[in-house]
């Protein structure tokens, strides 16, 4: 048997052994301690969809309405992750796994594609974003190949599993933490102020005026993928409280976040293109 061919076949033992087995609940010692997990919690949930929903809530929401309609809906998928996330704890089953348990393996067929869809879709929409921010436009020849090459990075973290993650994700979580905080300082103070920056929100607003409703769907809408697939995480949890605390650091803690320093951006920039409010920032 040839070498890719080998690379493509089911190694049913390797699996069992490999850290976070897909096709069998976690044994005990397969579970990961609560820190590396609630880095790499942030970390998931740092991707640029945050940024382009704050840009979108910026256009038509004064920065204390986009606060309040960003909790809301980020709440709201929060308790969808805490739902599906505590039973991967309980089970220590990821996705695929608990549907069959529940709808037996012929009824899983259905919710595995309809979820492999939505992630797609999510997916796409995450290389796209990579692909615009560093080729800078959509027609540009770059960003095709800037796409695949993000796809295919995205991809092969699958391939080192969970501890490969871990190692990515304490480090990253201090330099992305850092440089939010400088991105808020950077766009208060470009405005001139606290007040000056809210008086610009003020007329930001009046561009593309959102109500509450259109908001917080916006909000629920661009993560409550994640919030579908919590068990992925949570099931190497050792505890209830770690596996509750993974969806509120990815899904209130960081898009929060996220969504404040991308509506900020696009209200003292003028410019709603994250992509180009963060090269004016260097």
């Amino acid at each position: 048997m040839s070498k890719i061919s080998n690379w493509f076949r089911l190694d049913a033992a390797a699996e069992a052994r490999h850290a976070d087995n897909p096709h069998a609940p976690l044994r005990a010692e397969q579970r990961r301690d609560a820190l590396p997990l609630l880095t790499l919690a942030f970390g998931w949930g740092f991707l640029v969809t945050g940024l382009f929903v704050g840009s979108s809530l910026g256009t038509g929401l004064a920065f204390h309405d986009l606060v309040r309609n960003a909790m809301w809906g980020n709440l709201i998928n929060f308790v969808v992750g805490a739902l599906v996330g505590y039973m991967g704890y309980q089970t220590a089953c990821n996705s695929g796994l608990l549907y069959r348990l529940t709808y037996g393996n012929a009824g899983a067929f259905l919710p595995v594609l309809f979820l492999a869809a939505l992630t797609i879709g999510w997916q796409g929409i995450v290389v796209g974003a990579f692909g615009l921010t560093w080729a800078g436009s959509f027609d540009s020849p770059y960003f095709i190949p800037i796409a695949l090459f993000a796809g295919v990075l995205y991809t092969m973290t699958t391939y080192f599993g969970v501890k490969g993650l871990e190692r990515v994700a304490v480090p990253s979580t201090v330099v992305l933490a850092l440089v939010g905080v400088y991105a808020g300082w950077f766009n208060v103070d470009r405005a001139g102020g606290w007040e000056a920056f809210l008086a610009l929100s003020e007329s930001s607003a009046k561009q593309q005026p959102l109500t509450d409703v259109q908001a917080i769907n916006i909000v629920i809408g661009s993560w409550i993928v994640g919030g579908v697939v919590m068990a992925e995480y949570t099931r190497f949890a050792r505890s209830a409280w770690v596996a509750i605390a993974i969806p509120f650091v990815v899904l209130v803690v960081t898009q929060i976040f996220l969504q404040i320093i991308g509506a900020m951006g696009g209200i003292v920039s003028g410019n709603f293109d994250f992509s180009a409010y963060l090269r004016t920032a260097g």
